[in-house]
């Protein structure tokens, strides 16, 4: 008896280690893991088409981002707003420190896109990202964030 209690016990564990290794986003996030994903290769896949995307605020945008990276913040997907791109279309997806990124790529994920989580600002410079810091087209962080806010 004590040994099919044990058996049993041993048989529930390892089927709930494997069900949560085998979920979807499990599963997702070691694809992610295991591509070889460069800044060089990111700027290359939005040249093709995909989009590398900024999921913080207005305000942490202006400040700085990645050269290349555009800004749709994860409020604005919380809200059910998305981006203007086709669901097939890869989109490249950071933030400050990977946590928002997570929460974006779901909603994506959930409405059909292409998700590549690249994590947070630390991970993508370790990828080789080259922060920027001049990109406000109103030639003031402030005004733009104004703009920005304004018109969302």
């Amino acid at each position: 008896m004590k040994a099919i209690l044990i058996s049993l016990l041993s048989l529930g564990i390892l089927i709930g280690v494997f069900a949560t290794s085998s979920s979807p986003e499990s599963a997702q996030q070691a694809t992610n893991a295991n591509r070889d994903v460069t800044y060089a290769s990111v700027l290359s896949a939005v040249d093709d088409g995909a989009a590398f995307v900024d999921v913080r605020t207005p305000a942490e945008y202006y400040e700085s981002h990645y050269v290349g990276a555009e800004l749709f913040p994860l409020q604005e997907l919380q809200q059910g707003k998305l981006p203007a791109y086709d669901t097939d279309t890869p989109l490249y997806v950071y933030c400050r420190s990977g946590n928002r990124t997570k929460e974006a790529a779901a909603v994506l994920r959930r409405a059909g896109y292409e998700v590549i989580d690249l994590g947070g600002l630390q991970d993508v410079g370790a990828i080789g990202g080259e922060l920027t810091r001049d990109t406000c087209p109103l030639g003031d962080a402030q005004l733009c964030i104004n703009q920005f806010s304004v018109d969302g």
